[in-house]
């Protein structure tokens, strides 16, 4: 019986451009006056950190209402605002906890998105973006940042990565929907797919072709983040400020104490007369509308998770996920848990739906329910193998499908093996660099710890320490130098301070062989190790196991033909 077939226009998706916003484009600012002191902190944002008067001025600004939120665009604009600013406030001192003026708003027009108050690849990412040449391509050419937490060309260099990797995965979106109203509407692929005609097969294939070629246009893309973006920048100051609270029991038992915002959700761990507690995963790339899509529709199934916690034998650093192993002035060592068994937990992929919008998440339940390709690409194998007195053309166009089929998965596991070499150079390597052996505290006397001296702001995560006069490499604004690779001399893609070597084309894209073959080789394995054990993505998952079963999930969905 054919289902209900799937439109663009349902979904907020764009025919081109997939799910980016387009037509219009997002809003560059809040144009309504009564926003303006919003506005007015973000385009002061960053020297607000620096000079260490963020806090004092978001404190002081008014509790805005939401309701002259009017069109979707203003919305997103006021949720990416108020997210960075929030972000920002917590992540730049740290404080555990967020003010009225920014909690109460935040909170009314993430739920009027259907989002988590909450810093999302929505906020960095799809809210974030223009077309330099309004009429020119969506690309890394022609692309640009609205908005940055460090204004720094490394920082908007990986959000623009994601950007174009949307831009070229896009074509997939309506393939994969002409694809489900192709079956839902043909009388015989759902039920009976031996008596499919060699017309609709090959018109099947097609689809599947032009969802293999964008799978296969997003990994040189992700390439490129090697060229602009420096590992140790990235590590050490651009992903804390996209960091949520989930995962971070040593630090935040009880997430974030969100002042003025009694109303409880399935979030919420404590509440206050005069607010909540609450824990939400930070912005991930793990949160892509198009990434969730793929899998969908290729039929990769995300299952329990399986983890060994620490044990007695195997001490946890605590805040083993941030630069400094710091608090209220005092450094933390180590601390020991008791054994446990290992622990079943859902799939961080789908914890991760939970952060999209409610039109993206609606699109991927509609997915859900409807055909799955990859059943039909396997009833397919089975036929070809089993049936005899085959049509020929019918016999061809059966394996053009499977075919098709088995490179999208194909191309879906590389992309998947990049981004997990990407993983460990740009935080596994980063979190095994030597650190000081002396605490701060012993290593410097002209440390001061204040509230609101110059140079505390941008210190992010370092407990408010205004740096005095010295020549201390610790004194840097993230004293997690001096760094190194100890036992990585051989490591030619990468230089004694810790940058990563790339060679600069004015055509086509340099791609550092040498990273791919370390990582890719034995000696990723004690870095690997080591993610066990501490490594926490932004989006309060456990890296790389994380990563390699999604990886191993995408590799059961081939289909042997």
């Amino acid at each position: 019986m054919p289902s209900q077939t799937l439109s663009f226009e349902d979904f907020g998706i764009h025919k081109t451009f997939g799910f980016l916003p387009m037509d219009p484009p997002p809003l560059r600012r809040l144009l309504d006056v009564y926003y303006a002191p919003w506005e007015n902190t973000m385009d002061d944002l960053q020297s607000l950190c620096l000079i260490g008067k963020l806090r004092s001025t978001v404190k002081k600004l008014p509790v805005l209402e939401t309701n002259r939120l009017i069109t979707l665009r203003e919305k997103e604009r006021a949720y990416l605002v108020l997210s960075f600013i929030a972000h920002a406030y917590i992540w730049g001192y740290p404080k555990i906890e967020g003010v009225d003026t920014v909690t109460v708003p935040w909170v009314a027009v993430s739920k009027s998105l259907g989002r988590k108050p909450v810093i999302s690849y929505g906020a960095t990412v799809l809210y974030n973006f223009r077309l330099i040449v309004p009429e020119g391509s969506c690309d890394l050419s022609n692309l640009a940042m609205i908005n940055t937490f460090t204004g720094c060309m490394d920082e908007a260099w990986f959000y623009l990565i994601s950007l174009a990797i949307e831009a070229a995965g896009a074509p997939a979106v309506p393939a994969i929907l002409n694809a489900h109203n192709l079956i839902s509407s043909s009388k015989y692929l759902m039920d009976q797919p031996q008596l499919a005609t060699a017309e609709e097969l090959y018109q099947l294939a097609k689809y599947l072709s032009t969802i293999r070629a964008a799978i296969d246009d997003m990994t040189p893309i992700l390439l490129r983040m090697y060229e602009r973006n420096d590992p140790h920048f990235f590590y050490n100051r651009t992903r804390w400020f996209q960091s949520g609270w989930k995962g971070m029991d040593d630090v935040m038992p009880e997430g974030v104490f969100y002042e003025g915002v009694t109303e409880v959700d399935e979030c919420v761990v404590r509440s206050e007369s005069n607010g909540t507690w609450r824990i939400y995963a930070g912005a991930s790339a793990g949160q892509s509308p198009l990434i969730h899509t793929l899998d969908v529709a290729l039929g990769v199934e995300h299952k329990t998770m399986k983890f060994l916690k620490p044990t007695e034998e195997e001490p946890t650093t605590l805040y083993s996920h941030s630069p400094h192993n710091i608090t209220n002035g005092i450094e933390k060592s180590t601390i020991s848990r008791p054994s446990t068994p290992q622990d079943h937990t859902p799939n961080p992929m789908h914890e991760m739906r939970d952060y999209l919008s409610t039109d993206h998440r609606n699109f991927l339940e509609s997915l859900t329910r409807g055909p799955s390709i990859r059943q039909l690409i396997n009833q397919l194998a089975v036929i070809n193998k089993t049936s005899l007195r085959i049509p020929p053309d019918v016999y061809r166009a059966r394996t053009e499908a499977i075919t098709q089929f088995n490179k999208s998965i194909e191309g879906l596991k590389r992309f998947r093996d990049k981004h997990l070499q990407l993983v460990a150079v740009y935080i596994i390597l980063q979190g095994k660099k030597t650190r000081p052996t002396k605490s701060i505290k012993e290593s410097t006397s002209n440390i001061v710890n204040v509230d609101n001296a110059p140079g505390s702001g941008m210190t992010a995560h370092s407990p408010r320490l205004a740096v005095a006069e010295s020549t201390s490499p610790l004194l840097s604004p993230f004293p997690s130098l001096p760094v190194s690779f100890p036992s990585l001399d051989s490591f030619a893609g990468i230089t004694s301070n810790g940058s990563l070597k790339t060679s600069f084309a004015l055509n086509g894209v340099s791609t550092p062989s040498s990273v791919f073959e370390h990582v890719n080789g034995t000696n990723v394995n004690g870095v690997e190790e080591h993610a066990k054990k501490s490594m926490k993505g932004t989006g309060g998952t456990d890296l790389l196991p994380f990563l390699r079963q999604v990886r191993s999930e995408t590799v059961d969905a081939f289909v042997e033909d």
